[in-house]
């Protein structure tokens, strides 16, 4: 019998999206315990092949859905009385002493940090036929609405680091995010945290490409990167977007900002590019000056 067996708790599902936090506990422990086996069920049902897992993680959403947590922690305590119980998410977070008191588990508030940093695991539908899902490019808000709880359970605004923004552009394929996003550029425009959140600019950018909006995407992009110059996802699109701009029909004013935002990138930031990228950079310069050859 597998001793390395774990359970994902949803106790009722009322979203379109599966829980992301267990998706982000399950590729946690794919990470950290070889030959483990993840099991992943919604409500009080044991899924095939599960025998006594190690920790069976229970998360919540809504605070009003509670009595169903609650039904589902007291389930899986019977049916597992060696396994520990974690609980966790939103309405745990939001009213813990209540969830203690009617089951004796005392519940994790607010972020698993061990997890956080972690991918979603896809394979964990959750019973869903999984089109689409969220992500979280920044934690925590810097308003104080009184309908809503972020700044409680997430009291500091951050933004991810480059290298989690990588990450996050690697996994989200943002090829065929552009063609989401593309007609949608007002419906980012509105979110409070647009100006600072360098995913949601970087889409942004992305929308510009399909409105041949050059000398936009461009700004874009030379804004995102003088933040996080080492966002590699960034530079690359950048260098996309210059070559673009070589490659289509453009303004000269277009060709002119292109070409200066190059130069000023070679040498604001040679020093974080690689050598293929410098190269790329030169010869994207060399292109651009014979096309404005009768226009400087």
């Amino acid at each position: 019998m597998n001793n390395k067996q774990f359970l994902l708790v949803e106790p009722v599902a009322k979203t379109p999206y599966p829980p992301l936090g267990l998706m982000k506990i399950s590729s946690m422990l794919k990470r950290r315990q070889r030959d483990c086996e993840v099991f992943h069920t919604v409500g009080n049902a044991i899924p095939q092949g599960l025998y006594e897992p190690r920790v069976v993680y229970i998360t919540s959403l809504f605070t009003w859905d509670t009595d169903k947590v609650v039904d589902s922690i007291l389930y899986y305590k019977r049916r597992f009385p060696k396994s520990r119980i974690r609980v966790g998410g939103i309405a745990a977070s939001l009213i813990p002493n209540y969830i203690y008191a009617k089951t004796g588990v005392k519940p994790h508030a607010g972020l698993l940090k061990s997890a956080e940093s972690c991918p979603p695991d896809y394979s964990m539908t959750f019973g869903r036929k999984i089109k689409s899902s969220i992500s979280f490019t920044s934690r925590g808000c810097i308003r104080k609405c009184q309908f809503c709880n972020v700044n409680t359970l997430e009291p500091w605004l951050k933004s991810f680091s480059a290298s989690v923004l990588d990450s996050v552009a690697e996994r989200q394929q943002f090829g065929s995010v552009k063609k989401k996003y593309q007609d949608r550029q007002k419906q980012i425009a509105w979110y409070n945290h647009a100006e600072d959140d360098p995913i949601l600019l970087f889409i942004r950018a992305l929308s510009c490409e399909a409105k041949r909006q050059h000398t936009r995407r461009l700004s874009i992009l030379k804004e995102i990167i003088n933040r996080y110059p080492s966002f590699i996802y960034a530079r690359k699109e950048l260098v996309k977007a210059i070559a673009d701009v070589i490659e289509q029909k453009c303004l000269p004013s277009d060709l002119v900002y292109a070409k200066d935002l190059a130069e000023e990138f070679l040498d604001k930031y040679r020093s974080v590019l690689k050598n293929d990228e410098i190269k790329e950079f030169e010869k994207i310069v060399e292109k651009i000056k014979p096309k404005l050859q009768g226009y400087q």
